[in-house]
Order: C-alpha cells, then sequence, then structure tokens
C-alpha cells in the first residue's frame, strides 16, 4: 500500500498517521473507472427477427405456430406442464383448425399445470364457456385463474364484466382500476 504525506498544517503535530492518506497503485486506480465484467455472457443474438406493426407480428408469429411440429408441441407439454410458452405455442399452433385437441390441450394443462400456465388454461376454458353461453362457468373459471396468478392480465377485464353482470361492483371496480393504471 502507498502512502503520500500530506502538506503540513501550522500548529499540528508532524509525522501522525492523520498525515497520512490512501493512495492506490496508478494501476488499481485506472480499473476503479472501468466496468466491472459482466457475470453471464451476453446471450446470443435471435435467429430471427420480426419488425412491423402489431397486427403483423401477430401474424407472423400465428404463421411460425401454424408450421410448427405438432408432436414435438405435444411433447414438450406433457414434459414441461408448468411451462407457459410451450402451453401459449401449443394452442397458437391449434388454432381454430383441431378444436377437439385444443379442448383436450387445455383440460390436460387444468388438471397438471400451476402458475402461469394454468392460469392461461384456465382462461382459456373461460372463452370458451362464454362462447358456449355459460357465463356461470366462465366466471367461475376466470376466478379460479385469478386465483392461481392475480399478475396474468388477460383475465381481469372478462372476470371485471362478470363481477359486474353479477353486481358485485366493489370487485369489479377494484379490477376496472387495476386494468386502468
Amino acid at each position: 500500500m502507498a502512502r503520500a504525506k500530506l502538506p503540513d498544517a501550522p500548529d499540528a503535530p508532524a509525522d501522525t498517521d492523520s498525515d497520512f492518506r490512501f493512495d492506490p497503485d496508478p494501476h488499481a486506480r485506472a480499473s476503479f473507472n472501468r466496468e466491472p465484467a459482466p457475470l453471464f455472457p451476453p446471450p446470443p443474438k435471435p435467429s430471427v427477427i420480426i419488425t412491423g406493426t402489431q397486427a403483423e407480428t401477430a401474424t407472423a408469429v400465428a404463421l411460425a405456430a401454424a408450421f410448427a411440429d405438432r408432436d414435438l408441441l405435444l411433447a414438450a407439454r406433457r414434459a414441461h406442464p408448468d411451462d407457459a410458452a410451450v402451453l401459449m405455442a401449443l394452442l397458437a399452433h391449434l388454432g381454430d383448425r383441431e378444436p377437439a385437441l385444443r379442448r383436450e390441450v387445455l383440460e390436460e394443462a387444468a388438471r397438471t399445470a400451476r402458475g402461469t400456465a394454468l392460469a392461461i388454461a384456465l382462461h382459456e376454458q373461460a372463452v370458451l364457456a362464454r362462447e358456449a353461453r355459460d357465463p356461470t362457468r366462465a366466471a367461475a373459471l376466470w376466478t379460479r385463474a385469478y386465483e392461481v396468478e392475480p399478475h396474468y392480465a388477460p383475465i381481469w377485464m372478462p372476470l371485471a364484466d362478470a363481477f359486474a353482470a353479477s353486481d358485485d361492483y366493489a370487485a369489479a371496480r377494484d379490477l376496472y382500476e387495476r386494468i386502468a393504471t
């Protein structure tokens, strides 16, 4: 450790410890000014970048999902039942082309998944129940999805509407306020 002597102050005793200050090595001083080394290597650059409007991006993602390998997506879903991204990719792949398989996947996910994947499955089942004119079942499914994953935003508006329809205005207002913020 290097020390440098401070200039003598008037009326101060000489050669005390307070007369010295720390002066780091110049090489060490230069290292203080550098950015720290990253803990992890930077992620690889994506092989595909989709740009455009929101509608164009949604169309591109839907087309990519449509051409994905169905069997591979089904196997991935069974291997990773709690993976929300795999479930979403499988649902996007199935779309409206295979409604029976889509319902089967949603029922299986509702039985085996946890967290966000479970909330997604329950939300999708609630949408189907609403389309089948079963608002009571839809409201129950959205309520359960909200209990499982209150941060999953797609359930907020339909659940708030269901609360308002059942005259639970306080719960509806809370969700509408959450949507607004």
